[in-house]
């Protein structure tokens, strides 16, 4: 009697720490695509629903390499949630993966985050060609894939010529 009751009321509080409540499971984000402006800005949009209850959205932005960044979005009566990423205060690697993820904080005062999304910070100005292998991913543009070719075989051709100089672990 009492042990089951006493297991019942542990499970209970276990669970409003561990599930999801109602309003939690409620907000749906849509995520656009970052809109890309290489070497100067990238535009972030999301759509919130519903929007009752929410006061404000964040985004939370990781480049390969660097720490991730917080910043609070500007967030319309439409439940449309933008930020704008100038280059010039963070800097993003080229043809590097950006981590980010939306978080929206609700007047209960919960938080509502959303799993992450990555997507490749592209040199969007020009039509870019890849080739790669174990160790090497090279890019070129305007020229044959002969010349990609030959990069890459460059570069491990050097890095096997360090590797004899200097014997080292392999990634």
């Amino acid at each position: 009697g009492d042990a089951v009751i006493r297991w019942f009321s542990i499970l209970l509080i276990a669970l409003q720490f561990l599930g999801p409540t109602s309003k939690t499971a409620a907000v749906k984000f849509e995520n656009n695509d970052p809109a890309i402006n290489f070497g100067s800005d990238v535009t972030f949009n999301v759509r919130l629903s519903p929007i009752s209850g929410i006061q404000k959205v964040f985004i939370s932005i990781a480049s390969e390499g660097r720490e991730a960044v917080f910043y609070a979005m500007d967030f319309n009566p439409l439940g449309e949630a933008t930020f704008k990423l100038e280059i010039s205060q963070q800097p993003l690697r080229a043809f590097g993966q950006v981590r980010y993820y939306y978080r929206a904080s609700l007047s209960s005062g919960e938080d509502v985050v959303r799993k992450p999304f990555t997507f490749e910070y592209a040199d969007t100005r020009f039509e870019w060609k890849t080739l790669e292998n174990d160790d090497f991913k090279v890019f070129w543009y305007d020229r044959e894939v002969d010349f990609g070719q030959t990069a890459l075989n460059t570069a491990q051709s050097s890095l096997n010529s360090a590797k004899k100089l200097v014997p080292a672990i392999s990634p």
